[in-house]
């Protein structure tokens, strides 16, 4: 009898704490800057691959990501981070040979992490651009957010 009272009570903690872990993930906004109409298809290609690969890194650390492609300033930025309640900012864009990007605090907009990674390190291996710039992405992530989560 003592024991299935204590099988009762460990399951409905099980239940609770389960309903909890959605409410514990962390919210992440992924901001790159618009493209514009004119842009070629191979850039287009590219910044697709790259924020492909920036998400699938949030993804797989369970995070909630939204994403937003514009040419805010920081306050702008700022302002989107807020309506979407984002506890941090993931702030990249295309550099002339691979990608540049910064991880962002979204209380003070405060710039906890800045890396940049080259198509050079990596084009050897991949020889589809596709592939490459999702590589591109997920590394440049990685080192952004490094264990942090």
């Amino acid at each position: 009898m003592k024991n299935g009272f204590l099988n009762k009570i460990i399951c409905i903690s099980m239940l609770f704490l389960t309903g909890l872990l959605p409410l514990s993930a962390q919210t992440i906004l992924v901001h790159s800057p618009a493209l514009g109409e004119e842009t070629a298809e191979e850039v287009k290609m590219a910044s697709q691959s790259a924020e492909a690969g920036i998400m699938d890194v949030l993804f797989n650390k369970g995070m909630i990501v939204f994403s937003d492609m514009s040419d805010q300033n920081s306050a702008g930025i700022k302002n989107i981070s807020d309506k979407t309640d984002c506890e941090y900012i993931v702030d990249w864009k295309l550099s002339g040979s691979g990608l540049s990007g910064r991880l962002i605090s979204s209380d003070d907009m405060s710039v906890l992490q800045e890396s940049r990674i080259s198509e050079s390190d990596y084009d050897t291996r991949y020889k589809n651009r596709e592939e490459l710039y999702t590589i591109l992405g997920t590394r440049l992530c990685e080192m952004l957010v490094g264990e942090r989560w």
